[in-house]
């Protein structure tokens, strides 16, 4: 199991990145002395963890001590460090779509369609970062083609979110 191999790595610290870990998960890494660090997580295992981050909401959504809720807590990638800081323009020449990793209600479509014709008009470049999750990629890639827009730049998984956060402008997404 995903357990045992995690223990046979005897880590000092492990941090997940699951929406919805159990009691028995968490427990069965801390019988081994492992500390679990965990983020977006409200599943049972969340009340069971040494540290839990939840910066969606704002509110406690489930009871923990443990529990850091809201917009004061996040994780920001070292990449990000680095990355050049626009100034206010009088004009948007640049857009940015993101829905992270999954997006399984296909929003990035949805956005897209709603803002093609306007961006067009106005002249604006769109780029569209999906991530590893992302169902729709194909159907999305013949939206694009079929849109016969230039002015529009696709990314799937990428590395360096931030490289191309630099050149937008604004952005329509969601954490």
């Amino acid at each position: 199991t995903i357990v045992d191999e995690i223990i046979s790595l005897a880590p000092d610290l492990v941090v997940n990145d699951i929406l919805n870990t159990t009691s028995n998960y968490i427990k069965q890494l801390q019988k081994n002395a492992i500390k679990i660090l965990n983020f977006e997580d409200m599943g049972s295992g969340a009340a069971c963890a040494d540290l839990v981050v939840n910066e969606l909401y704002d509110e406690p959504r489930i009871p923990g001590k443990n529990i850091l809720w809201g917009h004061k807590y996040f994780f920001l990638r070292e990449e990000f460090n680095g990355a050049k800081v626009h100034r206010f323009a009088d004009r948007v020449e640049s857009l940015l779509i993101t829905f992270g990793g999954t997006d399984h209600n296909d929003f990035t479509s949805m956005a897209l369609k709603t803002i093609l014709g306007f961006c067009r008009q106005q002249g604006v470049r769109i780029f569209i970062v999906t991530g590893p999750g992302y169902s729709h990629k194909d159907r999305l890639r013949n939206y694009i083609a079929a849109s016969g827009s230039l002015n529009i730049e696709y990314t799937h998984s990428t590395g360096v979110m931030s490289s191309i956060m630099e050149k937008a402008q604004i952005a329509i997404t969601s954490n």
